[in-house]
């Protein structure tokens, strides 16, 4: 069978890279993964105010005695990926933007924010479409031969390699970091927004009960007052 590989890695490297220790130090690129009608100015804004919320915040850099060095990225989803999202992801968007993290542990490697966007996106896809968070559970996606070689120059070697990373222990921080920083860029409290998913059940930022707590139409935070999103085109 063929398609697009999660991870661009075997069955047997993800199932061993899911139970990996974690390295002292980790980096984790948060990126704004854009649709071609994102709005540029909307893009720059959100950049800025992650790196500010995110350089204070020793919570979400520090896990159990490892470091996290947070960078921020914008980055546009090549077509391999955009023209295939769940309709779950689609709602976790934030207009034309899809907000994503994950996880290396090599500073200096080239193209690999990329390589992370690209990845952690098909493997969203994959828990959302295939029903489990276990990378090693997931399946070859269908694609054409263009979309398998986009995704294939975009993905790279780097987590057969061991550059990038994904494992059980670092699901908790990542839907952490991405439903406080999903609340930060919709103008909401990201601590409150973060309580109120807990309050509610969440565990997964996208499984379909979490998403209740997160909900644009629940009145939670700051003030028990929803405050308007960011205009995106």
């Amino acid at each position: 069978m063929t398609g697009l590989l999660p991870f661009n890695a075997p069955i047997q490297l993800r199932a061993k890279m899911w139970r990996r220790r974690q390295s002292d130090v980790l980096w984790m690129p948060l990126i704004l993964y854009h649709l071609p009608d994102a709005s540029p100015s909307t893009l720059e804004s959100r950049a800025a105010r992650l790196k500010t919320y995110f350089e204070r915040k020793s919570d979400l850099t520090d896990m159990n005695g490892h470091l996290i060095v947070p960078m921020v990225h914008v980055l546009p989803m090549p077509l391999c990926l955009a023209s295939r999202l769940h309709p779950t992801q689609r709602e976790w968007m934030l207009g034309a933007t899809y907000l994503q993290n994950g996880y290396y542990n090599e500073m200096g490697v080239t193209g690999i924010a990329a390589s992370v966007a690209c990845a952690m996106t098909l493997y969203d896809y994959c828990a959302c479409a295939q029903g489990t968070t276990d990378p090693a559970a997931h399946t070859f996606v269908p694609a054409s031969e263009e979309n398998m070689h986009e995704y294939d120059q975009a993905v790279r070697n780097y987590y057969r390699s061991g550059i990038g990373l994904w494992t059980e222990a670092l699901a908790e921080h990542r839907t952490k970091v991405l439903v406080r920083a999903r609340a930060l860029l919709m103008r909401r409290d990201p601590l409150e927004d973060f309580e109120h998913f807990i309050d509610a059940g969440g565990s997964h930022f996208l499984n379909v009960a979490d998403r209740r707590a997160f909900s644009q139409n629940e009145a939670a935070p700051m003030g028990h007052q929803i405050l308007h999103p960011e205009k995106t085109s």
